[in-house]
């Protein structure tokens, strides 16, 4: 009879602020300006690069996230983006790593979505994901009119009549 070997995870470290490659940033932009791409390709690659200059990037020891936050609605919110990848560059879907981080980050009271968007809009360029948060004018979580509006987690205590089919849920914590 084989066991299993429990797989080891390495802590959770906080989130510390880096610093971008401003300068790094600009020479790229100006390489773009220089080369002989047609118009419409260096407009898109400067406006790509010049979002970098408006960003802030986290890491700990296993993300990255870059956060930008965008006031172009005519009602004063706040769309904030969390772009979200994996240090070493894998693929990743644990939802409450991405919790984790939109709490970390934003904070426990902001909500953040995940938009899985039309074809004619998809960007899948990199094992990278993205959250889309709202802050509202006056710097407040917006609550979207979506989702559960009360909380339940582990339902280990709730499910002794298997009234939830009898569902299976690691205990909080055991993520890492």
């Amino acid at each position: 009879m084989s066991r299993k070997k429990k797989k080891l995870m390495r802590p959770w470290e906080s989130f510390q602020k880096v610093a971008y490659p401003v300068d790094e940033i600009k020479e790229k932009i100006k390489m773009v300006r220089e080369s002989n791409q047609s118009e419409e390709i260096k407009e898109k690659a400067i406006q790509s690069l010049e979002t970098l200059l408006t960003i802030d990037v986290w890491k700990n020891n296993y993300y990255e996230v870059a956060i930008s936050r965008h006031q172009e609605s005519p009602d004063k919110t706040v769309e904030i983006h969390l772009s979200i990848k994996r240090i070493d560059k894998k693929a990743a879907k644990d939802w409450r790593h991405f919790q984790r981080i939109k709490n970390e980050l934003l904070g426990e009271e902001y909500e953040a979505i995940e938009l899985y968007p039309a074809e004619s809009r998809l960007v899948d360029v990199a094992n990278q994901y993205h959250l889309w948060s709202i802050e509202n004018p006056d710097g407040t979580p917006f609550i979207f009119p979506v989702g559960f509006q009360e909380r339940l987690t582990y339902m280990g205590e709730y499910d002794s009549l298997g009234i939830y089919n009898n569902a299976k849920q690691r205990k909080h914590g055991e993520e890492n």
